[in-house]
């Protein structure tokens, strides 16, 4: 290796250093307002893990267990705060100041879950009508009901799009492709 290769490859690798380290000072800079109510989430699941498990032993089950906490969470929702906040090692107004924020930071979540899903639904469904597939409206709102857990809206449309139209005898390719109109041919 010549000498003047070794330093173009130094180079190289001090500005993917350089690129490296400012990509990681972004993702720190979007992450830093979460990472408070992350912690947070962590305490909490920590605290209530051996409640969680004892239930999950006692009906063998991890999603009834689940669903059993988030039920007497809703329904007993004033005395968990309550106990919560006599737990957490803070004054009762830096307590409160957390717990606001970390039920904005739920309620935020779940609007803007539900207002994704809206618009996945009403942009599959229009998609659907664009290109003349059947029951636009149905797999709409299909797709905006199951947005919710993240890839499975479209994934289950295009499923059953794909399975109707290779009944038909189309290869995946054929099934995949736009119909387009032919280009008229000039003599």
């Amino acid at each position: 290796m010549t000498q003047a290769s070794g330093r173009g490859s130094g180079r190289v690798a001090l500005a993917l250093f350089l690129l490296t380290t400012l990509a990681l000072g972004v993702c720190f800079i979007v992450l830093r307002p979460f990472l408070a109510p992350l912690a947070w989430a962590v305490a909490l699941a920590v605290a209530a893990y051996p409640v969680y498990h004892w239930l999950e032993k006692k009906l063998h089950s991890n999603g009834l267990a689940a669903g059993v906490a988030v039920f007497y969470f809703f329904r007993d929702s004033r005395q968990c705060v309550s106990t919560v906040r006599s737990l957490v090692p803070l004054a009762r107004k830096e307590a409160d100041h957390v717990l606001t924020r970390l039920r904005d930071t739920i309620h935020a979540t779940v609007f803007g879950t539900v207002a994704i899903s809206a618009i996945q639904g009403t942009l599959g469904g229009l998609m659907f009508w664009w290109l003349g597939l059947q029951s636009p409206v149905l797999w709409g709102v299909v797709m905006g009901l199951l947005a919710i857990v993240p890839v499975l809206s479209l994934t289950v449309a295009l499923i059953d799009v794909w399975r109707r139209r290779t009944a038909g005898g189309e290869t995946i390719e054929e099934s995949l492709a736009v119909d387009s109109p032919e280009p008229a041919k000039t003599h």
